[in-house]
């Protein structure tokens, strides 16, 4: 039997100490409905402010929760939502500065865009960006409806990334990451 020579596209690395969860056919399942997301999101986002917010899928996959942790940037706004059932497990929501703080300004009524100052958010301003997160949030639990029912209550805020203690930092988490902008502002939100 002639065995074909496999081509370099066809070598993929392989971590054998942490092999994905999450096989090729899931991935696309997870990919389709997480774009689907990002134009709810979008479309919703787009309403409120009365202007055009930019919305897009960047990735979806498996990391440890240290990676998700380390690749977050400082400063930003995470929002815990702990989970009903499986009682003790957690879900965080992250903004990036930029974002935060462009959704707090256009939310109460601004109409311009500034850069950001150099310091976290308030709690005024933290409780103006949930509304963001609760609905995001809601929407993350109607993509997971056919797999499985969440139900997600808020439980904090956090503007230290080291203080977001969702599980362990080996544990694996997924992760999503959306790519949004408004005019010249672009920033990510990631969530686990």
């Amino acid at each position: 039997m002639i065995r074909p020579q496999p081509s370099r596209g066809d070598i993929v690395t392989y971590d054998f100490r942490r092999p994905s969860r999450i096989s090729p056919d899931r991935q696309r399942t997870l990919e389709a409905s997480h774009e689907q997301l990002a134009q709810t999101v979008q479309r919703w986002v787009s309403g409120r402010l009365r202007a055009p917010f930019e919305v897009h899928l960047e990735s979806v996959g498996q990391a440890t929760y240290g990676q998700f942790v380390d690749a977050l940037p400082d400063p930003g706004a995470t929002f815990v939502y702990d989970l009903a059932d499986p009682e003790g497990e957690s879900a965080a929501v992250f903004l990036d500065a930029p974002i935060a703080f462009l959704l707090v300004e256009r939310l109460v009524g601004g109409n311009t865009v500034t850069p950001p100052p150099d310091r976290p958010l308030t709690p005024l301003e933290a409780v103006i960006t949930r509304l963001f997160t609760d609905r995001l949030i809601r929407e993350v639990c109607q993509v997971w409806k056919d797999q499985m029912t969440l139900s997600l209550d808020f439980s904090r805020f956090e503007t230290a990334r080291e203080l977001i203690e969702m599980t362990g930092r080996d544990d694996d988490v997924l992760v999503t990451t959306l790519q949004v902008g408004f005019e010249e502002v672009k920033g990510l939100i990631h969530y686990a």
